[in-house]
């Protein structure tokens, strides 16, 4: 009966989907391996048993051994294959006694790296702008609050409003207001830094935070967008393309808030000139 349980558990051992070693506890020598964990890694078995547990790790080795301190766990790490490649793995970890002497360490090690993309995708889209690409409302608020809190100062403040958006869709329908937001938001694009940020907070409203940027570049930069303005609505498009422009400078994190109103006011003034003139 003892030689048919052996069997069985040996038969399940290898049959299980996910890695699953044996590890000494006393110094991480790797003391069996299953077939899943011989595909994960690369490695054939023989070379595996010749291992110990943080030859497969793509972290320090201070980290490996305060989590090996704790008896049982479930912890996200990074490891890394026979040719390289480092991918994320879920361990989940139990300590046994062996015999007398000997305690071991048995970990089922999961391959995530599908779930961990999904998650960033999810992420992603949180800080996403469906229609236009650009950041959304909610990464728009976390950069605030970053940015208040760091010293990117002088942090430069671009506050864009599309003029007549309702209009023109009351008039053309929706597909062509959502045209001009996607037309607005490309002329926005061009030329901005990776530690730019311009984001849709609304649905005619886009704001261009600009870090460690003083105010002469950001009037060139104001410039350059009514330019680029200027160049659209000359090449004769269906709906020509119109929007109100503010602008404002906070010279510490804590006063950006108050730039942010700033622009917002700045704006506001520059869509109610263009309306008295109508």
């Amino acid at each position: 009966m003892s030689t048919n349980y052996n069997i069985q558990y040996e038969h399940l051992f290898n049959m299980a989907p996910d890695a699953v070693f044996l590890v000494r506890a006393s110094d991480g020598k790797i003391l069996e391996a299953n077939e899943a964990a011989v595909k994960l890694y690369g490695y054939d078995k023989e070379n595996l048993l010749e291992m110990h547990n943080i030859d497969l790790s793509a972290e320090p080795a201070k980290t490996l051994e305060a989590i090996q301190q704790r008896l049982n766990y479930i912890s996200i790490r990074l490891h890394k294959k026979k040719d390289g490649t480092i991918f994320p793995v879920e361990i989940t970890s139990n300590f046994f006694q062996l015999t007398d002497r000997m305690k071991v360490l048995t970990c089922i090690i999961r391959d995530i790296t599908k779930r961990v993309a999904q998650e960033e995708k999810l992420i992603e889209l949180s800080f996403r702008d469906r229609l236009t690409g650009c950041y959304s409302r909610h990464f728009y608020e976390e950069e605030v609050a970053r940015l208040i809190k760091g010293r990117h100062h002088p942090i430069g403040v671009i506050y864009v409003d599309i003029d007549g958006l309702s209009s023109i869709n009351n008039t053309f329908g929706h597909a062509a207001g959502d045209k001009v937001i996607r037309t607005t938001a490309e002329l926005l694009k061009t030329d901005f830094r990776d530690e730019d940020s311009i984001s849709r907070i609304g649905g005619d409203e886009f704001v261009i935070l600009l870090p460690e940027t003083d105010e002469k570049t950001v009037i060139k930069i104001v410039d350059r967008i009514r330019k680029s303005l200027d160049k659209y609505n000359k090449s004769k498009p269906k709906i020509n393309l119109s929007f109100s422009i503010g602008h404002s400078i906070a010279f510490e994190g804590k006063q950006l808030s108050s730039a942010i109103k700033l622009a917002d006011k700045s704006m506001y003034k520059e869509k109610k000139a263009k309306k008295a003139l109508i």
